[in-house]
């Protein structure tokens, strides 16, 4: 603490602040009237006087703080708690001896070093929120933690802290008062240990000493077996024990005084005689300076019963049991085995009776000599199913432990079922070698294929065929679509086709189209597509096979070409044909011609294909092809021909068959030209012919061939008009003429403004 200065120096001090005041006002001091300086004079004095008497009280003041702050210095270090003032950071400001004391480690080494240096790791998390409250709320704040001292043991700590203000220009600090409550932590164990001997607690709770007199005995452990509490408290244990059990009391005792606390499996005998199976924890405590045994004992009654119940199920299900092919088996809550089918029995290759009672553990580590990870102790932590895949030997085998739960949800006992999956894993594996098999050849195979995305056109995978025929890398392939490589006047046919996959209305499709290459050039493709189904689910890929088509297709182009110039030459020839007949009758000459353009039209508006509209044009040019062995004067002449003259003239169409018979035309041209003068009624030449019996072309002919004749001038007579060749075939529709072909050709004079050319 520092010295209070001397009043001398504080007079010195204050006369050199007044004179150099006076100094710097001189000319003000100066003009003071020599009448008013006894009066200044007489001012100064009691001014100085009354400045001595202030600076005393200010003297005894500070000596005063001085003793206060002494005081609080002794009262401070020598508290029965230790007071730690610590910054933001956790560090330690300040620290007095109790709580140098209670961390036994000097105080240079405590200050500026953080107070959780000392604290157990496990309540590291309680020492930092317990510091953040006091900051961020500023109210006081308790907890308890263990404290690691330098020298002695660990104890247990109970923290107070508040937020305090820290010097001028420094933030809050935290005041901590910290106590040893190791005591009183123990104390408190203490009570809620009496406390649980009270009565009222389900189970049963007996206190004896080491030689086995009952000192304590709860409500529920005297009413269960039938006695008054007086009755056994003072008695031996002894009272309570079987005959048959008796015996085991010494080794229980050693076996609970070698470890401390025990559980195990005993009987109580009730006061009636019968016998009560029980579940003993017990263990020593120390308790008014006394070293007793403390047991909490459980009826167990029921879950014998329950594990009888399982036993006797057990037998009874003998049948389903063995008829199971897994290898199942019923373990009791230690995972001993209470009873397992036959197919356990031949998995482990051992009988009946060296399974029942052993642990489960030991079968099957005699199977696989080790196990990591057993599903049974996993159960116990999660009362669920449990399993794990063993290999024993060549076979693959899955373990599974199943709990079995009373009403409460306690373990009662498990169901253990090992299921061989050695075939299954075999098939698993059969399926890699076909699926190796498979990649081998769809990467080889002479065709392209792709996996492709059903609804984007997306390739999926693509093997190096399906590369080459489109000149892409495979990379360049999976960054394109099957869409953007379908050449444009080929797209709207494949996307009708993919619609309808997509739809469901086709199962797979094939199309042939052109794809765009990678240099712009064109390959013809023959583009097999089928969905990849999935069992109860809708396709989302599509299998691609493309066959390169272009050799093929030049091969047709260069076919239909050659078609194309025998049609033309087919064509040349029948004109040629028909200009022979025409330089043997000039008179007629055009009628074959007009005859083709009729019966062309009259086929059109009966709405015959293309192909047989050609046909009826072909026919019609050559249908008067006989008449080329009619004398020319006969077909000239311009009179009434005489019968003889008039069977020259019959006899042309079988003449134009004659001619036309050994000829291969894809149209019945030979067969028309002969009937092309019968009628419906069986009137007509040569053969006389009825309507069924007419093919269609030579019908059409007929109605044809007449209107173009009546129409048109002939040698022996002027032109009738096409108003009386129609009036002509409309009369006798049905009895000589075809109905639909007269309709026909009357619908198109009528309506359609047919004229010949």
């Amino acid at each position: 603490m520092k010295k209070l200065p001397s009043n001398a120096g504080v007079s010195d001090d204050l006369r050199s602040r007044a004179e150099k005041l006076l100094r710097a006002k001189n000319g003000e001091v100066a003009k003071i009237p020599p009448t008013d300086v006894p009066r200044l004079v007489h001012e100064l004095k009691v001014s100085r006087i009354e400045l001595e008497m202030q600076n005393e009280e200010l003297r005894q003041a500070q000596a005063a703080v001085a003793a206060a702050r002494g005081r609080y210095a002794a009262l401070y270090d020598s508290a029965p708690v230790g007071f730690f003032t610590l910054d933001r950071q956790g560090m330690i400001v300040e620290v007095n001896l109790t709580g140098v004391r209670l961390l036994g480690v000097g105080k240079s080494r405590l200050v500026h070093h953080r107070f959780s240096r000392w604290v157990a790791p496990e309540f590291q998390e309680i020492c930092r929120g317990h510091l953040n409250q006091v900051f961020e709320t500023g109210v006081r704040q308790s907890c308890e933690l263990s404290l690691l001292p330098h020298a002695g043991p660990p104890f247990v700590a109970a923290l107070e802290s508040m937020a305090a203000p820290g010097e001028v220009g420094a933030g809050p600090y935290c005041r901590t008062a910290v106590s040893d409550i190791t005591t009183r932590r123990q104390a408190k164990i203490d009570l809620n240990l009496k406390e649980r001997l009270l009565d009222g607690v389900s189970d049963s709770i007996f206190l004896h000493d080491v030689d086995g007199h009952f000192i304590y005995v709860n409500e529920a452990a005297y009413k269960d077996r039938g006695y008054g509490r007086e009755e056994l408290l003072g008695k031996d244990v002894l009272a309570l024990l079987p005959p048959d059990y008796a015996a085991t009391r010494e080794k229980v005792l050693q076996d609970l005084l070698a470890k401390g606390e025990i559980i195990f499996e005993s009987a109580n005998l009730r006061k009636d005689g019968s016998v009560m199976p029980v579940e003993i924890h017990a263990r020593i405590i120390n308790l008014d300076e006394r070293q007793l045994i403390l047991s909490v004992v459980r009826d167990i009654t029921a879950r014998r019963q329950t594990e009888q119940a399982l036993r006797t199920a057990a037998q009874k299900w003998r049948t389903t049991f063995d008829a199971i092919g897994d290898a199942v088996c019923l373990l009791n809550p230690e995972g001993r085995v209470l009873q397992c089918n036959r197919a356990m029995a031949d998995l482990v290759g051992k009988p009946f009776g060296d399974i029942l009672g052993r642990h489960c553990r030991e079968l099957v580590q005699g199977m696989i000599h080790s196990l990591e990870g057993c599903p049974l102790e996993r159960m116990r932590q999660t009362l669920q199913r449990e399993e794990i895949m063993l290999q024993a030997g060549d076979r693959w085998l899955l373990d599974m432990v199943d709990p079995i739960l009373d009403e409460a949800g306690a373990l009662i006992g498990a169901v253990h079922l090992i299921t061989d999956l050695t075939t299954m894993k075999r098939a698993e594996a059969a399926l890699r070698e076909s699926e190796e098999r498979f990649r081998a050849i769809f990467d080889q195979a002479a065709v392209g294929v792709a996996q492709v995305e059903l609804a984007t056109g997306r390739f999926l995978k693509i093997n190096q065929k399906y590369c080459d025929i489109v000149g892409f890398t495979q990379e360049e392939m999976m960054a394109t679509t099957s869409i953007n490589l379908t050449h444009p006047d080929d797209l709207p046919a494949y996307l009708d086709h993919m619609r309808k996959l997509q739809d469901g209305l086709i199962r797979q499709f094939s199309l042939e189209k052109r794809y765009r290459r990678k240099d712009d050039s064109l390959v013809w493709v023959n583009l097999t597509v089928s969905p990849m189904w999935k069992v109860g689910a809708p396709a989302h890929h599509h299998i691609a096979v493309v066959e390169d088509i272009s050799a093929r297709k030049q091969a047709e182009a260069e076919v239909r070409r050659s078609l194309d110039k025998l049609h033309q030459t087919l064509k040349g020839t029948v004109a040629a044909l028909a200009n022979t007949v025409e330089t043997k009758d000039p008179y007629t000459a055009g009628h074959q011609r007009r005859v083709a353009q009729l019966a062309s039209a009259i086929a059109r508006e009966l709405a015959w294909s293309p192909h047989q509209v050609e046909g009826i044009q072909v026919l019609s040019f050559l249908h008067d092809m006989g008449k080329i062995a009619v004398p020319a004067e006969i077909l000239s002449k311009p009179g009434r021909l005489t019968p003889y003259e008039f069977n020259l003239i019959k006899a042309h169409p079988q003449v134009g068959y004659d001619i036309l018979k050994d000829i291969d035309f894809p149209w019945p041209v030979a067969q028309a030209v002969l009937q092309h003068h019968e009628r419906l009624n069986g009137s007509g030449y040569p053969a006389g012919l009825t309507a069924t019996e007419i093919i269609p072309e030579a019908k059409v002919l007929a109605v044809a061939d007449v209107v173009e004749a009546m129409a048109s001038h002939r040698p022996y007579r002027p032109a009738r008009g096409i108003d009386k060749a129609l009036e002509e075939v409309t009369l006798n529709q049905g009895e000589l003429y075809d109905p639909e072909a007269v309709m026909a050709c009357v619908k198109l004079f009528r309506e359609s403004d047919f004229v010949f050319d």
